[in-house]
């Protein structure tokens, strides 16, 4: 619960303040235009402000100016609600490592090439004729496109979206990342948390770090 600094996204390894329900039990993060019950979200842009009125989820990351909106939600009161969520993302990325196969919650179309030992875990689509090379791992809630190409020994954390790109073998992407169409990423690349790409080539090796965008590039 968020009381309880011994599980999950406590108030005190966040480093918030809570105000309302302490005992909600959150189990999933994701952001506020599309979380569920269970789910911990954050507002740090007023002009989503409107979104806490009527968000379903159970909990809401937000700076203390925003504290004051009306919302069902309970709150967590952080100096950085961008930072604060990074740091809840972690601890949910830190979950156990799907097994090899496909889980029976996920929608793989048929024609998907699935390399030796993947990995996919529940609540995973992989649109028609994506590739997805030996012994990556998919974790929860990822989308991956129809066409993406995705290389051997990857991983693919949690909540990322890829659409008509390609990630190259031994490339570590997520949680919550988003790679929009033309996006190509070569081998051993790290795009972390909330790192939007569009348009970009990623070198070999290189890395771009949680909350950044990076578009019409090369890096």
């Amino acid at each position: 619960s968020l009381s309880n600094p011994a599980s999950g996204p406590s108030t005190a390894r966040l480093g918030c303040r809570l105000e309302g329900d302490g005992s909600v039990e959150i189990v999933r993060v994701a952001g506020i235009q599309r979380a569920e019950p269970g789910d911990l979200t954050f507002l740090a842009n007023a002009r989503y402000g409107a979104e806490l009125a009527t968000t379903r989820a159970s909990a809401v990351i937000v700076n203390s100016a925003d504290a004051a909106r009306p919302t069902p939600a309970a709150l967590l009161v952080a100096r950085n609600p961008y930072v604060a969520f990074a740091r809840a993302v972690g601890l949910f990325a830190d979950a156990v490592t799907p097994p090899k196969g496909i889980d029976r919650l996920s929608a793989v179309a048929p024609d998907v090439a699935l390399g030796e030992n993947v990995s996919i875990g529940p609540f995973v689509t992989v649109g028609a004729g994506a590739s997805i090379g030996a012994r990556t791992v998919v974790y929860p809630n990822v989308v991956i496109g129809s066409g993406v190409k995705i290389g051997d020994d990857c991983v693919i954390l949690d909540h990322s979206l890829v659409q008509r790109s390609r990630v190259g073998a031994g490339s570590r992407i997520g949680p919550m990342a988003n790679l929009r169409p033309g996006t190509d990423v070569e081998r051993e690349v790290h795009l972390g948390n909330f790192v939007e790409t569009k348009q970009t080539r990623m070198g070999r090796g290189s890395k771009a770090n949680h909350l950044s965008y990076l578009g019409d590039s090369v890096i």
